[in-house]
């Protein structure tokens, strides 16, 4: 095993994580060591391991709601904008981040531009990522986001 380290966390977070392991029958010890390699293995792949369990936080949330990976050619002429406005709607009813989900949403776009206040995209020329740029300003609009186009750029604006 090797020699051991001791680390300082707050009380209430020890609780609360050795709650969550006890629920997955182990022991606190075997949870964080498991949950160090997790971390480890995502790092190495130059991952920022917080914004990975956020992420996939998110994309369990979505996966309860029905949504599957697709490619974006499956959104062709589905009404994509309604369809987005939708679920940016149940999104915001639940409380989820606006920032987090329209990051995640136009992973499938060209990105020209991101900070704090706004994301900055192509308009794409073909019909499958218009399908795509549609739906995520249909979630845009439903999670109450800003959005406008200036020429061939959409903008997001993430906060005023």
């Amino acid at each position: 095993m090797g020699e051991r380290r001791s680390l300082m966390v707050d009380a209430e977070i020890a609780d609360e994580v050795k709650r969550i392991a006890k629920r997955y029958g182990m022991t606190l010890s075997a949870y964080i060591r498991n949950l160090f390699k997790a971390v480890i293995e995502v790092e190495r792949r130059g991952l920022y391991a917080p914004s990975v369990l956020r992420r996939g936080a998110l994309m369990g949330t979505l996966e309860n709601m029905g949504f599957v990976y697709a490619p974006v050619d499956l959104l062709r002429d589905a009404g994509a904008e309604e369809l987005g406005i939708r679920i940016g709607s149940i999104l915001k009813g639940m409380g989820v981040d606006p920032e987090e989900v329209l990051e995640l949403f136009v992973k499938g776009l060209s990105m020209l531009s991101m900070d704090s206040r706004r994301l900055m995209v192509m308009v794409p020329r073909d019909e499958g990522r218009r399908a795509l740029l549609s739906l995520v300003l249909g979630v845009a609009q439903g999670l109450g986001v800003k959005t406008y186009r200036k020429g061939e750029i959409v903008i997001i604006e993430l906060r005023s």
